[in-house]
């Protein structure tokens, strides 16, 4: 499945589930961030829903609708970039994205996708053993943070 339309199932279904998780804690930006620096992933690019609304709008596009409360937002490495992870607002939200671990094959592409409270991590090679530990450091670091 292309990266486009994962991205686009995810923030699907960000938008349309809201309530609280189901006892983990929901992380803020900065936590994940935090986390995937102690992880070993330190040149990262933040695209979060609240930045992007205000740029949009600074440019003069016509938004109508105000930004995201929180979340999602998608963070990417550029020393790894086979992965992507996404910050939802709640951990029901990112429950009901990817429930814990799921992996998606279109043609000869592979996507595993784990989840940890409230945050997914989607490894878009998960053939190749570096992108694999990338991906296990960083969700043992957002679990050791959100429990």
């Amino acid at each position: 499945m292309p990266r486009v339309a994962i991205i686009g199932l995810i923030f699907t279904a960000a938008l349309g589930l809201s309530g609280c998780g189901n006892g983990e804690r929901a992380l803020k930006l900065p936590e994940v961030e935090t986390s995937l620096e102690a992880a070993g992933l330190r040149h990262l690019d933040v695209a979060a829903t609240k930045n992007a609304f205000w740029k949009a709008r600074k440019k003069g596009l016509n938004v109508s609708s105000g930004p995201a409360p929180d979340g999602p937002d998608y963070l990417s490495d550029r020393g790894t970039p086979g992965l992507l992870i996404v910050r939802f607002g709640s951990v029901r939200r990112a429950a009901h994205a990817v429930p814990t671990v799921k992996v998606e094959r279109s043609g000869a592409m592979s996507v595993r996708a784990n989840r940890a409270c409230n945050v997914v991590v989607l490894d878009y090679r998960p053939q190749q053993a570096s992108l694999r530990a990338a991906a296990g450091q960083a969700l043992a670091e957002i679990r050791r943070r959100c429990n």
